[in-house]
């Protein structure tokens, strides 16, 4: 409880060691640079407003290694406010976002420390000007440090379509050859691109993360060409290709998710984690080759819901059915679990027809099975996994209940003698 009493008790040894009856401000013992770095985990209108906490804080947004920069915080606040309610369109209260586009070079002409990152997040009427692609280009050309760069557009609400008649006509993201070139990491999420000329030269780009993109086959294979050293690559809910080639040597983590594709071609020599998240391919024009891959994760139907429609007689790529039909080598396995299964014969029989499988038999050792309801199939899978794989030391199986079935899986003569097998009941994290 709060005592008025005791407070003033300890204003008074403050006034009697300082002469004042002010509190000290104990950010003045901490080091400049480490009130920079707690800047740069705020957007840039507050790291700017934090200046008035002290003198010491003044201007100290100048120094910050990170810039995050969201439009919609360059407008009137009366107009930040209609934006907040979903109900309302932003076409009416973003007419005056291109007068404050200025603000950014004005901004950006204080700064004078050496960013390292930098974020945007913009209204899609910014691209309809070059807005975009001028901010981003003037950033790169100027700040010569920068190594990460995420970009962000914000969704249309339909507003787009009722602006173009034709879908060639809605705006895309481009930007001058070579731009991206230093880069070491750079996010794109929401935009059309018809161009890859931005990724010439990208000799020290490491993480490409694409989101939500539209772009064709080859722009795509462009783009992948150009990234000689990638290492991380995500793609997200992304349309336009028909045809997925990735044959990188230098890859380590591939992580694919809410894709719909004619043909799916993984040829990676050094990848060592790869995810598969709500795949839509037919089976037999999908093959991964990855020799020294460690963890292999695969989920289908998460992601499903936010797709495009998928085309008439494709199925999602199902987990199973890539270990069965690729070349995979790996000691980590996650595989996310699904009633729907159409097979020629009785469930009971798939892993019996399965030929072995050199990474199961030989390199396996971790499987966690996520969202396991004990069905027939799941159950088969896991005695597929006792009875062949001779190097297993564990597997973790997460589930709401325990089924007699499941239990009986404790009981089996296992191939491994260091194998453990166990059970997680209502479990949140998939890695406890």
């Amino acid at each position: 409880m709060f005592n008025p009493k005791r407070r003033l008790e300890k204003r008074s040894k403050v006034e009697l060691e300082t002469g004042t009856d002010e509190m000290p401000d104990f950010t003045e013992k901490v080091p400049k640079d480490v009130l920079s770095h707690i800047l740069t985990f705020l957007p840039l209108d507050e790291s700017i407003r934090s200046g008035i906490l002290s003198k010491k804080w003044k201007d100290l947004w100048r120094i910050t290694t990170h810039i995050e920069l969201d439009e919609k915080k360059l407008i009137k606040p009366l107009s930040q406010l209609l934006i907040s309610r979903k109900s309302r369109k932003t076409k009416d209260v973003t007419k005056g976002a291109s007068r404050y586009a200025l603000l950014l070079y004005r901004i950006m002409s204080r700064h004078y420390g050496n960013l390292l990152s930098f974020r945007i997040l913009h209204l899609w009427k910014s691209l309809l000007f070059g807005e975009v692609k001028s901010w981003v280009e003037h950033v790169l050309t100027t700040k010569k440090g920068v190594q990460k760069l995420s970009l962000e557009c914000e969704p249309d609400n339909g507003e787009m379509g009722q602006c173009f008649l034709f879908k060639d006509n809605i705006p895309k993201l481009n930007f001058s050859n070579g731009i991206f070139q230093r880069l070491d990491s750079l996010e794109m999420i929401n935009y059309n691109i018809n161009c890859s000329n931005a990724f010439v030269g990208c000799k020290n780009l490491k993480t490409l993360k694409l989101k939500k993109i539209n772009l064709d086959d080859g722009t795509i294979n462009d783009i992948l060409n150009n990234c000689v050293v990638l290492e991380n690559f995500t793609l997200n809910e992304s349309t336009g290709f028909n045809k997925l080639i990735i044959m990188i040597e230098s890859l380590k983590v591939l992580k694919l998710q809410g894709l719909c594709v004619d043909e799916l071609k993984v040829s990676c020599e050094n990848l060592e984690v790869l995810l598969l998240d709500s795949i839509t391919c037919p089976t037999n024009t999908a093959s991964i080759y990855a020799p020294n891959l460690k963890t292999f994760s695969s989920y289908y139907y998460s992601l499903f819901g936010n797709m495009h429609a998928a085309k008439e007689g494709y199925a999602i790529v199902k987990g199973y059915e890539i270990l069965a039909h690729s070349a995979l080598d790996f000691e980590n396995t996650i595989i996310g679990s699904s009633n729907d299964y159409d097979f020629p014969y009785p469930i009971s029989m798939f892993w019996e027809k399965q030929e072995l499988c050199y990474c199961v038999h030989e390199k396996l050792k971790f499987v966690y099975i996520k969202a396991f309801k004990g069905n027939e199939l799941e159950v088969e899978f896991v005695k597929y996994l006792i009875a062949k794989a001779t190097m297993m030391k564990k597997v973790t199986i997460f589930c709401n209940t325990l089924t007699e079935d499941a239990e009986n899986l404790l009981s089996l003569p296992k191939t491994s003698t260091n194998l453990s097998i166990n059970f997680k009941v209502n479990a949140i994290n998939i890695m406890n």
